[in-house]
């Protein structure tokens, strides 16, 4: 059986939405689209975000919600958090959207 992976999509001023995706995505826990590491980081700290949620993640990320060439959307968001997935077995996990 394959792993799937719920994924929590927080877009801050749209409201969460769910993704299952076929697959382990556990390495993009805690990826937000369009972050950066804050400006008063430190060039350890800075290179500790990167190794965390960089921009390679971000990009990750972006290409699995979103077409390359027309940035529409590649999946189907669920309103209600799909919870016979993780009953059967699916990580969970929270990434999103910074507007």
């Amino acid at each position: 059986m394959q792993r799937k992976t719920v994924i929590i999509y927080d877009q801050l001023d749209a409201g969460i939405k769910f993704l299952v995706m076929d697959g382990d995505f556990r390495h993009l826990n805690g990826v937000y689209i369009n972050s950066c590491a804050p400006f008063d980081a430190t060039e350890e700290e800075e290179a500790a975000w990167d190794a965390e949620r960089g921009d390679v993640k971000q990009e990750e990320l972006t290409n699995l919600i979103y077409d390359e060439n027309t940035s529409a959307l590649k999946v189907t968001f669920l309103d209600t958090f799909p919870v016979a997935d993780v009953q059967s077995g699916a990580d969970v996990i929270v990434a999103g959207f910074l507007p």
